[in-house]
């Protein structure tokens, strides 16, 4: 992140958006030692107007929202987005141009309407996604004497969401069969090439 390029209000608003993060309990993630999942409904995550000033038309998500999204997104080892539109112009250039290669993008299509979801993953988890995910569609399951209109506002118009990673010990594995530490900084550091 070259947040030297940014105009200084969007470096402004991050500085206040980390004070919020921090604020909120949200705890630091720390390999091998927690896995912060997140959810987040973004409001029609679709076009994006590729300049850090306002667009007097439309779309109004621009480069100084991107910055912010990307700012919130870091702080989880895996995110899902929801309201992912048809249209992934903003969602693509928020992994290019602000996470970066080290984040991982997996969109799913759209379960009804014009809207999707899409999950992040930072690398630094050892995680794989398996290929499988999907939602609970709890339509006409619950409160079947109401109609939907009326159930979302007991329950939700949104569905939620479930992906299956997998987690990769494979070095823990190798490290207990040479029989090494394999919590140690380098466990294979005295094994010859």
């Amino acid at each position: 992140m070259d947040y030297a390029s940014y105009p200084a209000e969007t470096v402004q608003d991050i500085v206040r958006l980390r004070r919020r993060i921090a604020a909120s309990g949200l705890p630091p993630r720390s390999t091998d030692h927690n896995l912060i999942v997140g959810t987040w409904n973004v409001r029609a995550f679709g076009r994006l107007y590729p300049h850090w000033d306002e667009n007097p038309d439309s779309p109004k998500r621009n480069l100084r929202g991107l910055a912010c999204i990307a700012e919130v997104v870091r702080h989880f080892d895996v995110i899902a987005i929801q309201e992912v539109l048809r249209d992934t112009e903003a969602i693509r250039a928020l992994v290019a141009e602000f996470l970066g290669p080290s984040w991982r993008l997996i969109l799913s299509d759209a379960t009804a309407g014009d809207a999707g979801n899409a999950w992040f993953m930072g690398d630094h988890m050892s995680l794989q996604f398996s290929g499988s995910a999907g939602t609970v569609d709890f339509a006409g399951a619950v409160f079947q004497h109401l109609g939907q209109q009326a159930m979302t506002y007991r329950v939700s118009d949104h569905f939620p969401l479930w992906a299956e990673f997998l987690i990769d010990h494979s070095d823990q594995h190798m490290a207990r069969t040479l029989n090494l530490d394999p919590y140690a900084p380098d466990p294979f550091a005295g094994v010859p090439d």
